[in-house]
């Protein structure tokens, strides 16, 4: 009894990393992980040589960005944004894709909405019920090609 418990609670406490991918895995780890992408890649995935997919797993909208060189085994997860519909995510929601993204790791709250992992690689925030994890690396990077490209559309004005 005390063996089919322990059991229990320890597949239990394991659920959230199981459930859920994390900045890092490769496109086949993350199709292994949350099965077949609901649609085949995104377009308009910044930067231009990023690629997306859209999962749905237990209710919940998985859009996965990956950078590398369009390889299905070495392409890396550099984004992951998660979101519930039109009610967003619950607090707990948000709390477990923290906990299930630490990779052994703590989250430290930067502010309200905003949380760097402790090693400072990973940034966490919510946006409008949804909640966005990115590599520091990707995030600058995407911040830089939209000030570009907003600087290139408003020159002549």
């Amino acid at each position: 009894m005390k063996t089919s418990c322990l059991i229990a609670v320890t597949l239990i406490a394991l659920t959230p990393q199981l459930s859920f991918g994390r900045i890092g895995e490769t496109i086949r780890q993350s199709h292994e992980r949350y099965g077949a992408p609901k649609t085949g890649r995104l377009n308009g995935v910044r930067p231009s040589s990023a690629v997306g997919y859209i999962y749905d797993v237990r209710g919940i909208r998985i859009e996965a960005v990956f950078e590398g060189s369009y390889s299905f085994s070495t392409d890396r997860c550099v984004a992951l944004l998660f979101s519930r519909g039109r009610d967003g995510l619950s607090d707990d929601d948000t709390l477990g894709l923290l906990d299930a993204n630490a990779v052994g790791k703590t989250w430290e709250k930067a502010a309200t909405g905003l949380w760097v992992l402790s090693d400072k690689s990973v940034f966490a925030f919510e946006i409008d019920g949804m909640l966005m994890l990115t590599t520091r690396e990707y995030f600058i990077r995407m911040r830089d090609e939209l000030k570009k490209e907003n600087r290139d559309r408003f020159r002549d004005f």
